[in-house]
């Protein structure tokens, strides 16, 4: 007699008195009976107790919003004051790698804090995968919890917690889980191409203290892909209602996490090489700006690193790798084609013509030794010595360069970068 006929759901713990006799395996096997199983590939972890630092992490906030990370703290805050309007968002620079036939997994801890449980008009907090114009996100809003598809800047699809076609979390579902977003959870968002689904999951505790994975909504894309890209910032928005009574609100974010199901390499389709000639410097106190280079507008996604360098000069020099953030921090650039390159076979512009630059953060540094012998300076930095990948956002690597001996010297760079698109 078959006590569970069909396809049935067993919540909390099944007792069987006597033995199984007959078991129909639904997992996935090989040809000799042995379980698949496999393993993932760690692509983006950013989570660390030491606070927010502009290699990582891309901020912005308006009015009297903020995003912190106290030194040591376990958590980043994002926060808005009662009725003061605003919004705090924090964002990955890195972005996830989609890499085709392979399942990619997406992990936020995430919890929401402050005021009542039922958000004001206007109020409202997303969190998951996502940029300004693509995505997969959790939002919480005047209505609840929600599932959101963004494509193309546009919320295509969003599915409220009372319509989930897995568990709506009110603790009649699989899980017997009522959700509280106050508690704190991880979320997870899980994908394997446009058009195949997109699972919204949620990593529980049950009554027994046990991690129990749930797929609380599926989505899935008909005549069309769900967004436009795959390779995505982990991201989180906090946005205050205009209503001068809308309570204060923060969002706790703990470990943020991207990986791929399997094993995954990184593949160079091509090497990109932007170089500067024979620019003549002046022994000063400051790093001059050689060569620089950042991503084409709207060519984010792909992973581009350098590969290596070369930095040749007619005088001993020291030079540096700089990271920067806005294009301001170098005065008089001006980024265009980098030579020699088919332009629509690359997705960087450079720049020889920058007088000075400001801020950023030094990636790496080096000494060009003068030799007597042959009467000139040179050094080469290979990719085990300096693994620094252009993230997006605006991004831009600078090689600067000070002479360290005369008072002038004649410096050429070429920069190798290699790009996986």
């Amino acid at each position: 007699m078959s006590l569970l006929p069909n396809d049935q759901t067993v919540v909390g713990n099944l007792t069987v008195a006597g033995n199984i006799v007959s078991f129909t395996n639904t997992v996935g096997t090989d040809a000799y009976g042995d379980l698949l199983t496999t393993s993932r590939t760690n692509v983006l972890d950013a989570h660390n107790t030491f606070g927010l630092t502009a290699l990582r992490d891309t901020t912005t906030t308006s009015d009297d919003a903020t995003v912190t990370k106290p030194f040591g703290a376990p958590e980043f805050e994002l926060a808005v004051t009662a009725g003061a309007g605003g919004e705090a968002t924090l964002r990955t620079k890195k972005r996830g790698k989609y890499v085709a036939g392979n399942s990619a997994d997406v992990a936020i801890a995430f919890r929401i804090e402050g005021g009542s449980a039922t958000f004001s008009a206007g109020q409202e907090c997303a969190w998951g995968y996502f940029d300004d114009d693509d995505g997969y996100s959790f939002v919480y809003d005047d209505t609840g919890l929600n599932a959101v598809i963004t494509k193309g800047g546009v919320r295509t699809s969003t599915v409220n917690r009372v319509a989930f076609n897995g568990d709506q979390l009110d603790g009649t579902g699989p899980s017997g889980h009522t959700l509280d977003v106050t508690a704190g959870y991880m979320w997870k968002i899980s994908f394997s191409s446009g058009y195949n689904a997109v699972l919204f999951r949620i990593v529980l505790n049950d009554g027994f203290g046990n991690q129990v994975i749930q797929t609380v909504h599926r989505y899935v894309p008909v005549g069309e892909t769900a967004v436009d890209r795959l390779s995505l910032p982990i991201s989180v928005a906090l946005r205050q209602s205009s209503d001068a009574g809308a309570e204060a609100r923060s969002a706790f974010v703990g470990e943020r996490q991207y990986s791929m199901i399997g094993q995954v390499y990184g593949f160079a389709t091509r090497t990109t090489c932007p170089y500067a000639l024979s620019r003549t410097i002046f022994q000063t106190a400051d790093f001059v700006p050689i060569l620089s280079v950042r991503r084409k507008t709207g060519w984010n996604g792909q992973v581009i690193r350098i590969s290596s360098l070369d930095v040749v000069s007619n005088n001993e020099c020291v030079f540096q790798v700089r990271v920067l953030d806005d294009f301001t921090d170098l005065p008089g650039a001006v980024f265009g084609d980098v030579p020699d390159t088919v332009q629509n076979e690359t997705a960087l512009e450079s720049d020889t013509s920058a007088t000075a630059m400001t801020g950023g953060v030094v990636a790496f540094m080096g000494i060009v030794p003068f030799s007597s012998v042959t009467g000139r300076a040179s050094t080469t930095v290979q990719h085990k010595e300096f693994d620094h990948p252009l993230e997006d956002d605006g991004q831009i690597l600078t090689i600067a360069v000070k002479s360290t001996l005369v008072d002038t010297a004649r410096v050429s760079v070429i920069l190798r970068l290699s790009e996986e698109w």
